[in-house]
């Protein structure tokens, strides 16, 4: 056998040695196949150009092939331009080249790309079609960088905080045709700017819807303080403004036509817990002020201020005076306007509902002997009026005088005084109680709340009323912002013929809603 071998040429046996060689390397890469863990499937042969890659949601990677039997190699990236044909030798003379058998590829569970975590759950939502929703839920979502499948799973106070952005979302979003106490007011307006349009628009909507308040069981207090009130803090209570039709006008005017919508339970919400509503009592309550002078010399001896006040006791009226800190009850209130406005305002924090003042003078007129006696004769004159406190009205006004005669000045004063203070109190007690119960207690026959009125408006309104006959008495509850409230007291009247007098009135002309046969809700034209 050596002496074959010796006589082949040297080139015969290099090929020889290399054959061998390379069934070797076949061989143990067999081994190393049947070593690997996964399940061997029937393997479909690919071309050798490139190597198939296994690929999931999370990773792409390529399975290769082991070099030492039982050896496993993490995934790397395939790569499309590796080869598998692998040059053994080349020479000068010959080329072999052997060709390695493709290996099946299992179809496993991807790997995630970092062994320790674990891939992420696909979550499937049921999403409701944009069409379906109510109209209210209907606005685009926003992106968040915190949102499932972006990355991080939401906390709990990101969920909640989501939860609460969607529903200020839909409240924001939410039709104007699901509140039920909302009016909305149209004006055009001219003025030297638009915000001062609106500014106007806002304040004279805001009031008007307020001044509805009186067509029921309330009234206002703290008027002078509501109208800075409104225009501060108003613009929570519109839901919705509408400005269009712009013109320019000469002198550097702008004309507007604003829409605004008031949400009225948003509104007598926030004046009912800022006490600006009130509830009138069923008999009205009074404070005294009188300023009272003796021969033109200030002197309380007279004691005027108590005479009325006992009178008015006596007609079930309750007297507050000593409640009231400001100003000294020694004054006539109609001194001064601002006496006035101290005086209401400190009634409607002590619950007075009506304010009587004014002034008495009590004089000496003669003194001499009628016969054998002496006689002293003083003369008492007074001028009182009533106010409602809310509104400030005049509510009645009594100018009177008496005179009396005795024995002595103290005794001719006070029955002076003791008759006249007693007819003057026993009138305004009948005045305040027919006012009170026809204007504020809705006694009366009919009540008219009359919207989109102008203080130019008002004669031609009562004289339309005074002329449907005359035995028809008004009462006006109130007239605050555009909103006229009046109480009709017309015996004998029947609904449906008042109603229809009102409808055919063509100067002024009205819009009557029927709200029942007592209550009629008009509108100017």
């Amino acid at each position: 056998m050596r002496k074959a071998l010796d006589a082949t040429p040297r080139v015969f046996r290099g090929i020889l040695f290399l054959s061998l060689l390379v069934g070797a390397m076949a061989t143990t890469a067999g081994h190393a196949q049947q070593a690997t863990p996964a399940p061997q499937p029937t393997a479909t042969p690919a071309p050798l150009a490139a190597v198939p890659e296994v690929a999931n949601e999370a990773t792409t990677a390529t399975i290769p092939l082991a070099t030492t039997p039982g050896e496993m190699i993490p995934a790397q990236p395939a790569t499309p331009s590796a080869p598998t044909t692998a040059t053994l030798v080349q020479s000068a003379a010959t080329t072999v080249t052997a060709e390695l058998k493709p290996q099946p590829q299992p179809t496993a569970t991807p790997r995630p790309a970092l062994s320790n975590i674990a891939a992420p759950t696909a979550v499937t939502e049921t999403v409701t079609p944009e069409a379906e929703k109510p109209a209210y839920l209907r606005f685009t979502k926003q992106e968040s960088i915190f949102d499932p499948g972006k990355g991080e799973e939401l906390t709990p106070l990101q969920i909640e905080a989501q939860r609460k952005e969607a529903g200020l979302m839909a409240q924001r979003l939410r039709s104007l045709a699901n509140i039920k106490d909302l009016i909305t007011y149209d004006y055009t307006i001219e003025g030297d700017n638009e915000s001062q349009i609106q500014e106007e628009a806002l304040l004279r909507a805001l009031k008007s819807a307020a001044g509805r308040l009186y067509f029921g069981d309330n009234f206002l207090l703290g008027l002078s303080l509501l109208e800075p009130y409104l225009r501060q803090n108003g613009n929570k209570f519109i839901l919705q403004r509408t400005v269009s039709d712009k013109k320019f006008l000469p002198n550097n005017k702008v004309q507007l036509t604003v829409k605004m919508s008031v949400n009225l339970d948003m509104l007598y919400s926030d004046l009912k817990e800022k006490h600006f509503i009130a509830t009138p009592n069923l008999r009205p309550i009074v404070a005294v002020f009188l300023e009272e002078t003796i021969n033109g010399n200030p002197d309380l001896t007279a004691g005027g201020r108590a005479r009325i006040e006992k009178v008015f006791n006596e007609n079930l009226f309750r007297t507050f005076s000593d409640k009231m800190r400001q100003p000294p009850l020694d004054v006539d209130l109609t001194k001064s306007a601002a006496l006035l406005s101290v005086a209401r305002n400190e009634a409607q924090r002590n619950n007075v509902d009506v304010l009587v003042t004014g002034k008495l003078d009590v004089k000496q007129t003669s003194q001499g002997p009628i016969y054998y006696d002496e006689f002293n004769f003083q003369e008492a004159v007074a001028t009182v009026r009533m106010y409602r406190t809310d509104t400030g009205e005049l509510i009645a006004e009594i100018n009177d005088n008496y005179a009396a005669a005795a024995n002595t000045a103290e005794a001719a004063r006070k029955k002076a005084l003791d008759f006249m203070l007693t007819r003057i109190t026993q009138n305004l007690s009948q005045k305040l109680r027919d006012f009170w119960n026809n204007a504020m207690l809705d006694q009366s026959n009919f009540r008219l709340m009359i919207n989109g009125v102008r203080q130019e408006n008002l004669t031609s309104i009562y004289n339309l009323l005074k002329s449907l006959s005359p035995d028809l008495q008004i009462f006006e509850k109130a007239f605050y912002g555009e909103v006229l409230v009046v109480n009709i007291v017309f015996p004998g009247a029947e609904p449906g013929l008042f109603e229809a007098r009102l409808r055919e009135a063509r100067t002024p002309h009205f819009i009557v809603n029927k709200v029942d046969n007592q209550h009629f809700e008009l509108r100017m034209l």
